[in-house]
């Protein structure tokens, strides 16, 4: 079960996923979708944006596999 860490962090000190790979991300929902098309150990590059300096970046991930 998550951890509910919504008292622990500032909104300023949360980075916003703006492009997964080639796809803008439009929501938290679309974001799952893309997600899910996705394969264990599958590389990916995200645009993030990082609230803190107010900067985008592109960074590289690898996906793993959630477990049971």
């Amino acid at each position: 079960r998550p951890r509910d860490w919504s008292s622990d962090v500032c909104s300023s000190d949360l980075d916003v996923i703006l492009r997964y790979g080639g796809d803008p991300v439009r929501s938290i929902g679309h974001l799952m979708r893309l997600l899910g098309r996705s394969q264990p150990d599958e590389r990916v590059i995200l645009r993030v944006r990082r609230m803190k300096g107010a900067r985008d970046e592109d960074v590289a991930a690898t996906l793993g596999e959630a477990p049971d």
